[in-house]
């Protein structure tokens, strides 16, 4: 497969298109934050963002001719599970105060 050269201006355009997009984001769910909750709001943000993220993901990453997907080992899951178990465990104990 060939690959996509990608210019530096692209860089900087994606750049801005995202801090964009972060920015609005952060308005909705703010808005989202006074009607539902920290807790709703953060669980609608995530579920508009998986349902987008993978797609566009694996389509950029067959357009750029890159490596295929390698599927991590045991030892790798093993970590992001506890990464997450902490990180869930910490998220509920700042939701306390």
């Amino acid at each position: 497969a060939e690959r996509i050269a990608i210019k530096p201006w692209y860089r900087i355009a994606f750049t801005v298109a995202a801090a964009t997009a972060q920015a609005g984001r952060n308005a909705t769910q703010r808005g989202l934050i006074a009607q539902i909750g920290t807790h709703g709001a953060t669980q609608v943000g995530f579920s508009y963002g998986l349902s987008f993220g993978p797609p566009l993901c694996l389509r950029w990453h067959g357009a750029a001719g890159a490596d295929p997907f390698v599927l991590p080992t045991l030892p790798t899951l093993g970590w992001k599970l506890l990464r997450g178990s902490v990180h869930s465990r910490w998220w509920r104990l700042s939701l306390r105060n």
